[in-house]
């Protein structure tokens, strides 16, 4: 007699029931097997059911006729009845130039010079000399790609779900923790505003106003996030 896959089944059927936020006696009540058959069934304990068993679970989670049974004997994942979601729209690209401010020029200017002094010089770098070219170059070139940055975020907020590609694009960037003494720490706040929308932890209410008034500035639409 085949054993099943009763951890697996009851695994999926309990995520499944916390998916749809539904309690034992609602999954009863629509059209599920009793609570006891549920309380075996979520700790792994349902031995050799019968095949109107499985019929109750389709019914009463949802999923695909014939989804219960193929989840408990074969272990293959339930299909569930709800369509699948419709494909993101196209990003709005911010297009290729970025326009770059006279002391951001100034300084990556300034920069070249040290590098090519250094260069010239024709002499080994000491550790210390070498993390601060590189930093001063990070700190540079993070300035110019936030600009950019900054306009991808405007030009695709609006919709009440962050744009699978942007958390593509920016997951890691906005992950980090924002230093509130670098110059530009405001503008970093403001792209996780952009991103997040005004469930962006960490920011006060007088900072959320003012993004908003900038958003509204550039264009935007804030009722198009309601």
């Amino acid at each position: 007699m085949p054993s099943g896959h009763p951890e697996f089944f009851g695994e999926v059927v309990k995520a499944r029931r916390e998916y749809l936020s539904l309690t034992m006696a609602e999954v009863r009540a629509a059209g599920g097997p009793a609570q006891t058959t549920m309380v075996r069934t979520e700790r792994g304990e349902l031995d050799n059911p019968q095949k109107k068993i499985f019929a109750k679970f389709d019914e009463a989670l949802r999923w695909v006729p014939g989804s219960a049974a193929a989840a408990y004997w074969n272990g293959e994942v339930p299909v569930p009845l709800e369509p699948a979601q419709p494909p993101a729209p196209p990003l709005s690209l911010a297009g290729s130039d970025v326009e770059v401010p006279l002391d951001q020029v100034i300084a990556l200017m300034e920069l070249q010079r040290d590098l090519n002094a250094a260069a010239e010089a024709r002499r080994e770098l000491s550790a210390d000399s070498v993390q601060d070219l590189a930093t001063r170059l990070n700190r540079e070139v993070s300035l110019i790609v936030g600009r950019w940055a900054t306009t991808m975020l405007e030009r695709n907020r609006g919709t009440e779900a962050v744009h699978p590609g942007l958390e593509v694009i920016f997951a890691d960037a906005l992950s980090t923790p924002v230093d509130p003494g670098t110059p530009d720490a405001e503008e970093r706040l403001y792209r996780r505003w952009l991103l997040g929308g005004r469930s962006a932890a960490g920011l006060g209410e007088e900072l959320r106003q003012k993004f908003e008034q900038r958003y509204r500035q550039r264009g935007g639409d804030l009722d198009a996030d309601q």
